[in-house]
């Protein structure tokens, strides 16, 4: 069924929250899901003009460019700057280089001749629920944990025991974007998120760990 009227039964309250109160949540869900894991993946072909070194992009964060199929090396402005001064004086040709200005730019390097094949490759930004009817293009684990979100940042309206007991949701939602993207098990943003610098509200993954190294002294 449509990710709204999930929510809602999750919720356990038919007319606590409105539909875009729910669809809000859910889209936050997302956003932060896409964000930590780069779950949206896919590609964007534009056409090469002679001489442009920067090209815009709709992608949310460029990974790999081609130019005629061909995989470019990324590089960065700062190398290029300091490694080869004179990068934009370089006459136009064959792309050996990529780099990224920010997220939605990226610069070639020669620029190349008109009329070649860029392919980018990255993470898309994030589809957002605007309808009562929408779905999420996801796996159902991916759903479940975007649900489980969305189901605790609702509970801040309600606050007291709800929330409360809503903080296990959390976790979850944490927890699967560290699987799913193994570079965020490494991140303070996954280690203050499952509570492991706050006694208070220790994960009990953390505070198992806590107590036995406690133990140990």
């Amino acid at each position: 069924g449509d990710v709204i009227s999930r929510l809602r039964k999750m919720t356990g309250n038919q007319s606590f929250y409105d539909d875009y109160e729910l669809g809000s949540y859910i889209n936050e869900g997302i956003r932060v899901w896409n964000l930590w894991t780069g779950y949206w993946r896919g590609s964007e072909t534009l056409s090469s003009i002679s001489g442009e070194f920067f090209y815009d992009t709709t992608l949310m964060k460029v990974l790999r460019v081609e130019v005629d199929s061909v995989p470019l090396e990324k590089d960065s402005i700062f190398n290029l700057d300091f490694g080869m001064a004179n990068w934009q004086s370089v006459a136009p040709g064959t792309p050996i280089r990529w780099f990224p200005i920010g997220l939605n730019k990226i610069g070639l390097v020669p620029a190349p001749i008109v009329g070649m094949s860029l392919t980018l490759h990255g993470i898309l930004a994030a589809p957002i629920c605007t309808l009562r009817t929408d779905t999420i293009d996801a796996s159902e684990d991916v759903i479940g944990a975007i649900l489980n979100y969305a189901q605790h940042i609702a509970s801040f309206k309600s606050g007291g025991a709800d929330f409360d007991s809503s903080m296990t949701l959390l976790y979850k939602f944490v927890e699967l974007a560290g699987i799913q993207n193994e570079k965020f098990k490494y991140t303070s943003i996954y280690r203050n998120s499952l509570g492991r610098d706050n006694e208070g509200m220790m994960h009990p993954q953390w505070k198992k760990t806590n107590d036995r190294s406690r133990r140990s002294k």
